[in-house]
């Protein structure tokens, strides 16, 4: 399997898993002019903004060590630009006026989930993982 594939097959298994868990998922890879958010869902009321890092190893760092103050940039712009445009959109968050960043990280091999780790409220001020 290719990066790319990788990286989809570790957005579907975190998407799996939190409308496993209950929530509803709006938008997987949306797109615009600014970056790209993985997955846009709602969890009790709240519009929440996921990025998903995946790994096949540890060797090079954990996963939450690859979104890189750039990345991280992105995504905080991505998701503005979808606040301004899409939030008041049937069926894109409205109403929402509450939102955060998460992060979902996980450890995988061979299709399978070694370990994962969900950080709620991820991005602090300045767009921090805390």
């Amino acid at each position: 399997m290719n990066r790319q594939g990788k990286g989809r097959w570790a957005e579907e298994w975190a998407a799996r898993y939190l409308a496993e868990q209950g929530w509803e998922i709006l938008h997987r890879n949306y797109r615009c002019r600014c970056g790209e958010i993985d997955l846009i869902a709602v969890e009790g009321g709240v519009l929440v903004f996921v990025e998903v890092r995946g790994r096949t190893s540890d060797v090079c760092g954990l996963p939450e060590e690859s979104l890189t103050l750039p990345k991280r940039r992105r995504l905080m712009a991505a998701a503005a630009f979808y606040l301004s445009r899409a939030a008041g959109k049937a069926g894109a968050g409205e109403g929402q006026r509450e939102y955060r960043f998460d992060v979902l990280t996980l450890l995988h091999q061979k299709g399978r989930v070694v370990s994962f780790q969900h950080y709620r409220n991820a991005l602090g001020a300045g767009g921090v993982v805390v």
